[in-house]
This record gives C-alpha cells, sequence and structure tokens, in this order.
C-alpha cells in the first residue's frame, strides 16, 4: 500500500460525511465544511458546492454487474476516491501489430476540488502490465461539483463512452511508431519526472528510439519502479505526464519542448 493510501475492499471502508455551516464570529458565511464521522474537517467549500459522498459512488459502481473493482483507494486524508474498473469478460484490444492490451475505467471523486467526479479511459498492456492512460483528451467526463451538476445516474453512460476511446487511438500509435527521436530530448516532455526514473528510462533504452517505444517505457517504469514509493495522487499525475510524449509528433509546431503544463484541477 502506498504512504497514506486507505485501501477500499467494501462500502465499510468508506467514511461517512456531511455538511456543516461554517461561521466566523458568531455569524454564517458563504461556506460550509466537509465532516466525516469522526467530526474531523475534510475540506471547506463554498455553499454551492455539490456534495457527492465517496459511498454513493461506491453503491453506484457496485451495480455495474460487467465491471468488476480492480483497485480502489481513498487518498489526501479521505479527500479523493479512485476506483479503478476492469471489465468483467475482458477484451484485448490491439494497440499495435501483436501488441495487446485490456481497457480499464478510473474513476475519481474528491471533497476538496482537486478532482471533479470524473471518467478516465485507462488500460493494461498485456506484455508488461503497464499501466497507461488514453491519450489526447481522454477524460470522458468531468463534472464539477456545483450546484445540481452531478447526476450519477448517467456514470454508466460515460464509463461505457470511456472503454471506446481505445479504439481511436491506433492512428497515434503507427504515427509514434514511425517518428524517432532522442530519447533525452523526449524526455523533456516530462520534465516532473524525478531524475532518478529518467536514469531507468534512459539505460533501458537506445540513444534514439521511435515514441511508442519511448512511451512503453515509460510507463512501465511508473508502473513498475515508481508504484511502492510514491503516493497515488503523484503517481496518477506521472502517468497523466507520459502521453505529452505524444506531443513530439506535432513539435514542429511546438518549438518549446517541456513546457506542457500538468492537466488542470477544478479549482
Amino acid at each position: 500500500m502506498r504512504s497514506q493510501d486507505v485501501i477500499v475492499k467494501n462500502i465499510g471502508d468508506i467514511p461517512t460525511v456531511k455538511e456543516a455551516p461554517v461561521r466566523v464570529l458568531g455569524k454564517n458565511t458563504n461556506y460550509k465544511a466537509i465532516v466525516n464521522s469522526d467530526k474531523e474537517t475534510i475540506s471547506i467549500v463554498n455553499k454551492g458546492y455539490q456534495l457527492v459522498e465517496h459511498r454513493d459512488i461506491w453503491k453506484k459502481i457496485q451495480e455495474m454487474k460487467q465491471l468488476k473493482v480492480k483497485e480502489s483507494v481513498i487518498y489526501h486524508n479521505g479527500k479523493v476516491l479512485l476506483v479503478e474498473l476492469a471489465e468483467v469478460r475482458p477484451k484485448k484490444l490491439e494497440l499495435l501489430e501483436g501488441d495487446y492490451m485490456t481497457r480499464r475505467i478510473r474513476i475519481f471523486n474528491s471533497y476538496n476540488l482537486t478532482h471533479a467526479l470524473s471518467v478516465q479511459s485507462y488500460g493494461v498492456r498485456l506484455v508488461c502490465t503497464n499501466g497507461m492512460i488514453a491519450p489526447a483528451f481522454t477524460e470522458r467526463y468531468s463534472a464539477r461539483h456545483t450546484s445540481n451538476n452531478i447526476n450519477i445516474d448517467e456514470l454508466n453512460k460515460h464509463i461505457n463512452v470511456a472503454f471506446e476511446v481505445w479504439a481511436t487511438t491506433s492512428a497515434l500509435y503507427k504515427k509514434a511508431e514511425k517518428t524517432i527521436v532522442p530519447v533525452k530530448d523526449a524526455l523533456k516532455y516530462m520534465k516532473y519526472l524525478p531524475k532518478k526514473y529518467q536514469k531507468i528510462i534512459v539505460e533501458n533504452l537506445n540513444k534514439k528510439e521511435n515514441v511508442y517505444v519511448i512511451w512503453n517505457e515509460s510507463t512501465r517504469t511508473i508502473t513498475h519502479d515508481m508504484t511502492k514509493n510514491m503516493q497515488t495522487a503523484s503517481l496518477v499525475r506521472h502517468q497523466q505526464q507520459a502521453n505529452n510524449l505524444f506531443k513530439i509528433l506535432k513539435a514542429e509546431d511546438e518549438p518549446d519542448w517541456g513546457n506542457e503544463p500538468l492537466p488542470p484541477t477544478e479549482s
């Protein structure tokens, strides 16, 4: 288990929360607190924030008989829930000839505005069990926690759409396979990746490789070398950052290498 992660096996592992008004000097404010069953304040949000409990997300997922939970954790001291789902009857998808993966889904929910309720296209490459996020605008559904904006009954629909995203990636991977670049230059797109992990990638590759190979080695390093040492929040951000490598494919339009920001949060 990664530091500060709470593994969720069943709904009893998820604390209940409720809203409480925030008062200052005896007067109500435009803010409210999200408080857990131990009367600890999880976060402070504005009055327009729509609370969606982690427990409600878990209950909705359990209704989806075509899916099973592969991993579920709560991190950021109870603020963020991440659930990784796989198909009960997984389908192999060919990324490139002879290179297969199985599709998965990640669902995020938060009490502190770091994540909207969102559905992310995720997958596992079979040859090396690399975890990877589908490239190019793959957070198919992202609903901000504002009043009446979220309807979790529609979650299944958005999950189905996110599964289909992987079918659109073949052309991108074929182009990546044909694009040869210096590995050290490519890693400038992953400038937030700690140097010791960049060193592992460089040592495992030739000086020049195609972008697809660099991406695969990067996802392998993140999945297998970083997992035990990183909190979930950092691990997810590095997995997202790995997809910046595909920016190389249009580098002629983006000469300033390595300045891709990490994905925005809800705030």
